[in-house]
């Protein structure tokens, strides 16, 4: 191996990104080795490993699909901004009010957990941490600032026209 292939870890911990961040980092470098239109000139081919745009382009398809692929900037801080309101007005056993991790914290933001089973395999002792009411309120902030990605089958149900919809406005769905 040549030492342009060799690669150094000089920090592991330098920083820590949420999946939002990454998709937004990746958007930019795939756009920066586009060619500009009309400007393609012979001499001037630009060298790309293939296997490095490849998989760019694979984690650039799973994470549109993911909750990054739907998060803003905004999204993000109003949920860390609730998020840090929640846990300063909330206290535990011994009056402290509770803390969050910052992985843990880009646990809530990359995976969107909507249910208390969720949370529980994200946050490390969430049982003895967090009260009902407690984690109720973390989804429910999660909800509101951080919008959900498209679930395609419920697209494709509602394109094939599989719902049928009851008196009561309950949805079902064909099987």
């Amino acid at each position: 191996t040549s030492t342009r292939d060799i690669m150094e870890i000089i920090n592991a911990r330098a920083a820590t990104l949420t999946n939002y961040e990454v998709l937004r980092f990746l958007k930019e470098q795939k756009d920066s080795i586009k060619p500009a239109k009309g400007k393609k000139e012979k001499g001037s081919k630009q060298q790309m490993n293939k296997s490095l745009l490849t998989v760019t382009l694979e984690t650039l398809s799973w994470l549109e699909d993911s909750p990054a692929g739907v998060q803003e900037e905004h999204h993000v801080k109003e949920f860390a901004q609730q998020l840090s309101e929640m846990c300063q007005e909330s206290k535990d056993d011994c009056g402290r009010s509770l803390q969050l991790s910052k992985q843990e914290v880009i646990h809530l933001i990359n995976h969107r957990p909507g249910s208390a089973v969720e949370i529980q395999l994200l946050l490390e002792n969430s049982e003895e941490r967090f009260t009902e009411e407690q984690v109720e309120k973390l989804i429910q902030i999660v909800e509101e600032c951080l919008p959900a990605p498209a679930l395609e089958e419920e697209d494709e149900d509602v394109e094939e026209g599989n719902n049928v919809e009851k008196e009561d406005g309950e949805e079902i769905t064909d099987s």
